[in-house]
């Protein structure tokens, strides 16, 4: 497991939009995602030159609540059938997980909600084959993320 030396708790600190998770690992009732590209550093970066800097591979990590860490998680994936109209299935975290580390999708995170007791991830389920993305939301019934990384990089700025 690769040691991190940076972590906040803090989501002002982090942005996670146009990121992509290549790992999904569960650990007792941990859920890890992977972005082997890194995230958005907000506040905390040593250039202090207020702008957003990527970090290099970095993780988030959550804390599930319900003790069936399953029951913790929602996640849905919107299927185009006709024209301007998509259905919402259901998937597990199993198969979520499968399409990601066999690198046959990857999870873009686009927009974050905080409820009292949750997240709720907008995301795109992104692969080389038609249709080229799914929309998708995750809602992780969590009150706690946090997030680890080694070093943010200069020349990647937002």
């Amino acid at each position: 497991m690769r040691e991190y030396i940076n972590h906040t708790s803090c989501d002002k600190e982090i942005s996670l939009h146009d990121c992509k998770a290549t790992q999904i690992s569960i650990d007792g009732n941990t859920l890890s995602f992977t972005f082997d590209d890194g995230f958005w550093v907000i506040n905390d970066n040593t250039y202090n030159d207020n702008k957003l800097h990527k970090s290099d591979q970095a993780v988030m990590h959550t804390l599930l609540i319900d003790d069936k860490y399953l029951d913790s998680i929602t996640i849905y994936v919107f299927h185009q059938k006709k024209q301007n109209k998509a259905i919402r299935m259901e998937i597990s975290l199993d198969e979520l997980m499968q399409r990601v580390n066999s690198k046959r999708a990857s999870l873009e995170f686009l927009y974050l909600y905080k409820g009292f007791q949750s997240y709720i991830f907008e995301c795109q389920l992104n692969s080389s084959k038609k249709p080229y993305f799914h929309e998708c939301v995750i809602q992780i019934r969590t009150d706690h993320l946090s997030y680890d990384w080694n070093n943010v990089l200069k020349d990647r700025v937002w």
